[in-house]
């Protein structure tokens, strides 16, 4: 009887001691796999240097552009008979109404390998090529005025005025060896918006590319109010992009899919420690949920089967990426898991183990 009771106490205190092995495992991974991301994170992200470098350069360009605007209304209310009846309510006269920052810039995912700065223009009407030709060329006017500046090249050819309803502001900037930045600027106008004629309006740009800019703006409303205020989200996308661009099987994933899978896996659990939500990231991945919606289960109990684009309601990933593509990625999480829960998850990252 004797000898039973001490199996028990020896079999609880085996049981305890595994427990407590577990325990220590998982905190030394945890604290293991955090020095590694933020090794990484050092490496992909700008420093103070470089982020005010280029922020200097899409400041002097939104000044530009805000001198530009106020021509064209002076503009404007020369043209106008009575235009000191009309002094008070001069802004609604304004043809360019605002220009906002989209893109990774404006959402702080910036990386250092990263060239393009995108903006928005906001037009009171629907932009036409004539009111772009005519911005694009007030706009190097401006550049050139200013010593600052004067080095800024503005690519504004037809093609792309016509084809993109764009035009672009390069500048070798001293950081990266003197790389080359380019401020795309986009057209687009709220007036889209309320079309509900149901017939396309009648421009000489791209109409879907004057929607697309629209789309990002409305996707930048979203990402600050859903994504910006949880904590390590930033840096977790950081990571993801960097990611996306050193594995080919990532590659079929854009910005905005990758913060739609992000909000996802971040609604499911809510972890504040950078390395436990990157593992998330890849977790839901790995557990199929893009895969789900291309078998068609239908489902009243649970919203995860499909990703809803908030902006448009419908599935983000419909007619985006293939089913291979999908499996292809559901492995690729599973095998990144792996190597982060075995401690290489230097190998997902591509760095050299540190500390």
């Amino acid at each position: 009887m004797f000898l039973v009771i001490n199996n028990k106490l020896a079999i609880k205190e085996k049981i305890t001691q595994n427990i407590f092995n577990q325990i220590k495992y998982e905190s030394d991974l945890d604290s293991y796999n955090k020095r590694q991301l933020l090794a990484k994170i050092s490496q992909i992200q700008l420093d103070q240097k470089e982020h005010t470098i280029i922020s200097s350069f899409v400041a002097n360009v939104e000044m530009a552009l805000k001198k530009v605007s106020d021509n064209l209304l002076a503009n404007e209310l020369s043209n106008r008979p009575n235009a000191t009846e009309i002094e008070t309510d001069k802004e609604s006269l304004r043809v360019l109404e605002g220009v906002v920052r989209c893109g990774s810039f404006a959402k702080q995912t910036f990386l250092k390998s990263d060239r393009l700065i995108e903006l928005a223009v906001l037009c009171k009407q629907i932009p036409s090529y004539l009111l772009v030709k005519e911005i694009s060329l007030q706009l190097e006017s401006e550049l050139k005025k200013n010593q600052s500046t004067s080095t800024y090249e503005l690519n504004a050819d037809d093609m792309t005025i016509r084809n993109e309803s764009c035009i672009y502001a390069n500048n070798a900037l001293e950081i990266n060896s003197n790389a080359t930045y380019k401020i795309k600027i986009m057209f687009t106008s709220l007036s889209l918006t309320n079309n509900s004629g149901g017939s396309e309006p009648k421009t000489d740009l791209s109409i879907d590319k004057c929607k697309s800019a629209l789309t990002q703006i409305m996707r930048l409303k979203w990402f600050n109010a859903k994504l910006k205020p949880i904590s390590n989200s930033v840096l977790v996308l950081g990571i993801v992009r960097d990611l996306v661009r050193r594995i080919p099987t990532w590659s079929v994933l854009d910005d905005w899919l990758i913060e739609l899978i992000v909000d996802l896996a971040f609604s499911r659990n809510k972890y504040e420690e950078v390395a436990k939500k990157l593992q998330t990231f890849f977790e839901i991945i790995a557990g199929g949920c893009l895969l789900l919606s291309s078998l068609r289960i239908e489902s009243t109990e649970h919203d995860y089967l499909t990703i809803n684009d908030p902006c448009t309601n419908q599935d983000a990933f419909e007619n985006v990426i293939t089913c291979q593509q999908r499996y292809d990625l559901v492995a690729s999480a599973q095998h990144a898991l792996r190597l982060i829960v075995f401690k290489r998850i230097n190998e997902v990252l591509a760095i050299d183990t540190c500390c």
